[in-house]
Formats: C-alpha cells, sequence, structure tokens
C-alpha cells in the first residue's frame, strides 16, 4: 500500500539484481495486539520508509533507510490483520537519537536469493539492527531449493534455469529473522501477469513449519513451575503449546531462478499467546508487512560502509542482545552490556516509583482496590531497571522526604520488601539482604518475603551467594523459622539455576548453560547442603536441609539421598529416611527408574519401618511405573501383615485407578489391571493410615489440580534407631 507522503510512480527498468545498480524500495510495516475474546480494542505501532539497496560488488549489497516515519494507535479495529491506511495513526514525532540509529547502513551478501554475513556499524542497537533485519528478511527467497529437506532432494531436479510454466513445491532448512526452520515453498508461474511485464514472472509463497526449527529466538522465564504431560496436546511440540505461531510470505519475482529481480514482498504473520487454553482470552498478535519496488538504475546514492563493522552472530536470526544485556546486569550486577539497552535512557526512574507508590498507597485502604496489583507489577518493572545507586535514590525519597504521611509510610514500609523480593535482580537481593540482617525488615515480613525468592526471573550463582550470606548471619541463627525459609529458598534457587528446565534465557543464545551451573558448582551445591546436614545435632535442622536438597532436586543428589534412605554408612531415624525419600520429588520425572530402584526395596522389606514404606509408597507412585512394579506391589499387599501399611498402599493405588489426569491415562489402565490381583482392605478405620487423592480436572478447558488428603497414624517399634 502506498502513501501519498511517499513518491509511489515506478521507474523500473532493471530485470535482475546486478552489481553496480541501486534498487529503491517502499516499505510498510504494522503490528496490532489485541484479547480478540474481550474487546476489539488493539494497540499498533507503523512504520514506513524508503530502502536503498546498492550492490558494490558481486553478491555484496549496501541497505539504508531514508524518509522514516513512525505512528501509534490504542483504539477499536474491527480487521486488525488488514494494513490501515497511515492517516489512521498518530504519527509520532522521533528522536534524534534513535533516528541516527535506523540511518545507519548495513552491509550483506546476497547470493542466489539467500542473505548472509550481515554487517552493522558498531554504534548499531539491537533493536534497530532487528527492524533492518525483518526488512532483510523480505528479500530472501530461496529459489534455487539450497539446503533442501531429506524429502524434497529428488524434486530438485524438476526447477531449471527456466520455470517453463512449472509448478515447484519444496521444503528447505533456512536462516529466518524467527529462526532457522523447515519453510515450505510453493512457486508458480501465472501466463496473465508474465504478458503484462513482457518477460517471466514467478508467484513465490512461502511459510514456516515451526514444529520443526532448529534454533529459535524466545525466552521462556518460570516455565520451571510447569510440569510434562506427554498425552496432552500431541499435536503441537513444546513450544508450540503456548505461543501459536503463523508466518507466510508472498513474493513476486521478474527474471529467472538463476537471474531474477524481487518486484513486490509482502509477510503476514500472526502469534496466538495462550497462557491456559484457547478457549480462555488469548493474546493476539497479528504483523503485516509490505516492500514495493519503486525505482531501479544504476548507482547515484553513494552508501558509505559502516564505519566500525561489526559481524552479526546471529546473522538473520532476530537478536536477543538487548535481553542478553538486561539478564546479565539482573543476574550479576554487570553493566558493561546496559548501554545495549533503554534502562540509562529513563532519567526520572525515582519520580515514576514515587508516583506509582502513591498511586498504589491510595488504593489499599480498608481492601485492596483490583488497580493495586497493577501498580505492583509497574514498580517491580522500574526496580529491575535500578543500579545500587537508584536504589538508595529510592531509599532516601521515600524515607527522608515527607511526601508520605506516617500511616501511607508504614504501608509503604510493609509493602516495598516484597517489591525488592519480586524484582529478584542480584542488586535487589543483595539490598534485601541488608536490610533483613540489619534487622530493618521485622522477621515475620522477611520469613514472607523469602517466599517472593522462588519466583526470581533468572538467578544467579551471585543471588545464591547473597542468600548464603543471609542463611550463616546471626539473625538467622536465632530465628530458626526465618533459617529455615532462607534454606528452601536457597534450594529452590539452585534448581532454577542448575536443574535441566523448560526455562528459556537469552543467555542461553550467547553462551552455554553449563557456564551458569558447570558440574563443579552441582556438586558443590550436594555437598554444601550434605554438610550441613551432618554438621548439626538438630533434627529440626537436618530435616530443613532435607527439605532444601529436595527443592533444588539436583541429579547428583540421589546418591546422598540414597545412602540416607538406604541406612548406608550411617543409621537414620524413620523420619530422616521418610523426609529422604520425599526428597526425590524434582527427579521423578528425571530418573524415574533410579527412584524407583531405590525404593522397590525398602517398600517390599517387610523389616523396613512402616512410616518408610509408606514414604516409599508415595514417591514410587509419583513416577508412574510401568505394570510389572505394579504387580509385585500389588502382590506384596496381599500378603502384607501391617495393616498401616497395607492400608495406606491399597487406598493410594485405588484412588489413583480412578484419576481423570490426562497426564496418567496409561498409568491409570495399568493400576487398574494390578488392582484385580490385590484383596480389598476396608480403608475406613481411622486407626489406619491411608490417603485419599481428589481429582478435578476439566478436559474441555484443559486445566485441574490433584487435591490429596493423607492421615498417617505414629507407629513406633523398639528396633529403629535413635533418631539422627
Amino acid at each position: 500500500m502506498a502513501d501519498d507522503h511517499f513518491e509511489t510512480s515506478r521507474h523500473t527498468f532493471d530485470t535482475e539484481f546486478q552489481t553496480g545498480h541501486e534498487f529503491h524500495y517502499f516499505y510498510n510495516g504494522q503490528m496490532m495486539t489485541g484479547v480478540p475474546g474481550s474487546s476489539k480494542q488493539h494497540s499498533g505501532t507503523r512504520m514506513q520508509a524508503l530502502v536503498t539497496f546498492v550492490f558494490t560488488s558481486q553478491n555484496v549489497c549496501m541497505m539504508k533507510l531514508n524518509s522514516i516515519r513512525v505512528g501509534k494507535l490504542n483504539s477499536e479495529l474491527p480487521t486488525p490483520r488488514k494494513l490501515v491506511k497511515f492517516d489512521f495513526f498518530e504519527e509520532v514525532p522521533m528522536e534524534q537519537m534513535l533516528k541516527e540509529k535506523l540511518l545507519l547502513p548495513i552491509k550483506f551478501t546476497y547470493t542466489n536469493g539467500l542473505i548472509q554475513n550481515v554487517v552493522f556499524d558498531i554504534e548499531e542497537q539491537p533493536w534497530s539492527a532487528n527492524i533492518k533485519r525483518s526488512m532483510l528478511n523480505m528479500l530472501q527467497v530461496n529459489i534455487q531449493q539450497q539446503h533442501q529437506t531429506l524429502d524434497d532432494v529428488e524434486s530438485s531436479r524438476r526447477m531449471q534455469e527456466t520455470m517453463d510454466d512449472v509448478n515447484v513445491f519444496y521444503r528447505v532448512m533456512e536462516e529466518t529473522i524467527e529462526g532457522e526452520c523447515e519453510t515450505l515453498y510453493t512457486v508458480t508461474k501465472p501466463t496473465k501477469m508474465s504478458a503484462m511485464y513482457g518477460r517471466n514472472v514467478m508467484n513465490v509463497t512461502k511459510s514456516i513449519n515451526f514444529e520443526k526449527c532448529k534454533r529459535r529466538p524466545e525466552i521462556k522465564y518460570n516455565f520451571r513451575f510447569s510440569d510434562p504431560c506427554p498425552t496432552c496436546d500431541p499435536k503441537y511440540v513444546e513450544n508450540e503449546k503456548f505461543l501459536k505461531a503463523s508466518t507466510v510470505a508472498q513474493i513476486d519475482i521478474t527474471g529467472t531462478p538463476a537471474k531474477f529481480l524481487i518486484d513486490n514482498s509482502r509477510v503476514e504473520s500472526e502469534y496466538t499467546f495462550v497462557p491456559f487454553n484457547e478457549e480462555s482470552n488469548v493474546i493476539m498478535t497479528y504483523v503485516h508487512q509490505t516492500m514495493k519496488l519503486m525505482k531501479t538504475g544504476p548507482v547515484t546514492t553513494m552508501i558509505e560502509e559502516p564505519r566500525q563493522p561489526v559481524q552479526s552472530d546471529s546473522d538473520m536470526v532476530y537478536s536477543l542482545d538487548w535481553d542478553v544485556a538486561k539478564e546479565t546486569f539482573h543476574m550479576e550486577d554487570d553493566t558493561t552490556l546496559l548501554s545495549k539497552t533503554l534502562f540509562n535512557k529513563i532519567p526520572n526512574k525515582v519520580e515514576l516509583i514515587a508516583t506509582l507508590l502513591e498511586k498504589m498507597i491510595t488504593r489499599m485502604t480498608e481492601s485492596v482496590e483490583t488497580d493495586a496489583p497493577k501498580y505492583f507489577s509497574r514498580l517491580v518493572t522500574l526496580f529491575r531497571m535500578c543500579t545500587r545507586q537508584e536504589l538508595e535514590q529510592i531509599k532516601e525519597m521515600i524515607f527522608t522526604s515527607n511526601r508520605f504521611n506516617p500511616e501511607e509510610l508504614k504501608k509503604v514500609r510493609d509493602i516495598m520488601p516484597h517489591v525488592i523480593a519480586t524484582c529478584g535482580t542480584k542488586v535487589c537481593v543483595e539490598l534485601l539482604v541488608e536490610k533483613i540482617i540489619s534487622q530493618q525488615i521485622p522477621t515475620l515480613r522477611a520469613i514472607s518475603v523469602m517466599k517472593d525468592l522462588i519466583s526470581i526471573r533468572t538467578p544467579s550463582k551471585e543471588i545464591i551467594n547473597e542468600l548464603l550470606k543471609l542463611a550463616e548471619s546471626e539473625v538467622c541463627e536465632r530465628h530458626f523459622m526465618l533459617k529455615q525459609s532462607v534454606w528452601l529458598s536457597i534450594g529452590s534457587l539452585m534448581n532454577a539455576l542448575c536443574s535441566n528446565n523448560v526455562d528459556k534465557w537469552a543467555r542461553e543464545t550467547k553462551e552455554s548453560s553449563e557456564r551458569f551451573c558447570p558440574s563443579q558448582l552441582k556438586e558443590q551445591y550436594v555437598q554444601l547442603l550434605v554438610n550441613k546436614l551432618h554438621s548439626t545435632n538438630k533434627w529440626e535442622e537436618r530435616l530443613t536441609f532435607l527439605k532444601a536438597l529436595g527443592n533444588a532436586g539436583l541429579d547428583l543428589s540421589i546418591f546422598e539421598l540414597e545412602k540416607i534412605i538406604r541406612n548406608i554408612d550411617t543409621q537414620y531415624s524413620p523420619l530422616a529416611r521418610s523426609e529422604a525419600i520425599l526428597a526425590l520429588r524434582q527427579l521423578r520425572d528425571i530418573m524415574p527408574k533410579k527412584i524407583q530402584k531405590v525404593l522397590m526395596p525398602v517398600l517390599l522389606n517387610k523389616l523396613e519401618s512402616p512410616t518408610v514404606r509408606i514414604a516409599a509408597c508415595y514417591m514410587l507412585m509419583q513416577t508412574l511405573p510401568e505394570r510389572p512394579i505394579l504387580d509385585q506391589v500389588a502382590k506384596m499387599v496381599f500378603h502384607e501383615r501391617n495393616m498401616q501399611v497395607s492400608s495406606f498402599v491399597y487406598s493410594y493405588m485405588d484412588t489413583l485407578a480412578n484419576s481423570t489426569n490426562p497426564c496418567e491415562k496409561k498409568f491409570v489402565t495399568d493400576m487398574r489391571l494390578a488392582l484385580r490381583h490385590i484383596k480389598k482392605i476396608d480403608t475406613t478405620a481411622l486407626k489406619y493410615s491411608k490417603i485419599t487423592r481428589i481429582p478435578m480436572h476439566s478436559v474441555h478447558h484443559k486445566i485441574g489440580l490433584d487435591l490429596e488428603l493423607a492421615s498417617s497414624k505414629k507407629y513406633v517399634a523398639s528396633r529403629e534407631p535413635t533418631p539422627f
């Protein structure tokens, strides 16, 4: 769609991209985001520019933008997929600093329609580089079928130097701005357009198969709290369950596959973020881009090469450098890369935080209004941008100025520790630890705040070290509940940092995840908790360290926990052994067979403590064992004389056999078959241990939970050793 602001007449003489010529395109880009299930309201951004490509030598091209316009919109749109006229948007004057970044030239090689070796100026910012990548992406057309998938190698013989009225379909692995994915091409030759232009014209349609990607530029925070479900949504791979993407490009080409010119390019993308399920409200983003050839001819426009060239490490793929810079700052308080973000471009962060605090406090009277959480979230976002110096300015502004009256100041004191903990950057955690050690935060408040640290987006060794300082401090020695809360949080952060979870950080695209938690560090964490476990004589502290090991869920801990469970080297109490069994919970999906190998001898040994056997049965069933194991357990119940054990095991197996959890379909079938070989036990008697699981799942809404109610009776035998 052309716009009156630009010259719209066409002057095209060339029939192919060639050295010593320049090609001028008119670019139109639009992005709309909304929640279609709730409202027609959409927020959008718009961009127009003239894009010049100059081929300086064989396959080497320079690109530069000119006449850039940017607009914004926030209103109802009945058809957000369509490209809307620029007049419908509010044009936004661009800051000179931002405009200078967009005007920087880039250099790349263009070989057989593929873009490689992208070179930027060192002054280029990630955001402006990605905008230019999106424009380069519209020129990429793999017309010669390079990097074909194995299924389509044979079809490549069908396409020669000319199209000869042949329609071709093929698949290739292609590097686009959205990742290195399988790309499907359909090439046709419309007769009418060929006659109109007086030369060969090809229509190329390509789409991306996001389920077959070698890599994608994506970030996933706190997905570590989700559980795998192999029987759910088999249609989609893990990435496509939450973010469903669709991209289709239509490109008009004149010439031949060997020598061609792109006349017109249009790319339409849709992205659906599915928080829970598709029946609920989803967030939709529509991207529409066009680039139309306006003028060609010998070079008259001189484009300077990048003054300080830097080879792009991601080439055509969308760069996450901005996010890498943020994560580095959050994890390590490293400000080296902050120039790549806009953190330091927000001069009034302190004033913004004060304003948000005022608005939130006014909405927290006798009850908390619905707007208060919104302001809390914005506060956390701003705190994540703050350096230590800025945090000190915020502290001075809050507590030394007369901005808040005494009643408001009390509310601020109550809410600020939670804001700092939810912020979760190394700077915020460091400040929080200092305030707790100096007892500027009351102990009960500090205990509550520790729970907020569990959901830190990007934990790091440095953040864990700050919490270890707090765990070893005098204030924790005086208050066991605080000490317990700190160690449990440390264990959870060890799990977030070192476990093989499904979180994806931007830094992982640049650096190996081994750098964040090498095997030596993982072993160091396990030994730290084990040494703490054996260095204290207090049973409650020992249980705390076992729980922390369970929260950490490090695979190397299985060997230490096995020693405790099986009483190797040392005699442990049934309480400690039961807690060690429960500490395997984070490993049940990682190493179920190893857990079964450890627990089956314990469960089937009638000389073991009933307390330990009951814990072993519970954790064993969490691994969703196969039919042969269930048959052995059922046979054990048939001959079991201890009613505490038989009652618990039978009640658990019986309730699992009626599970409606879609992730346990095969397990439920095997359980029902195993129960045929078991004798029924009356579990209504209050004197026997039992467990009842109440499943609540909705297949339609694809959401649910399992509620477990257990009743365990204490069993003491004279043969059991003294606790720890």
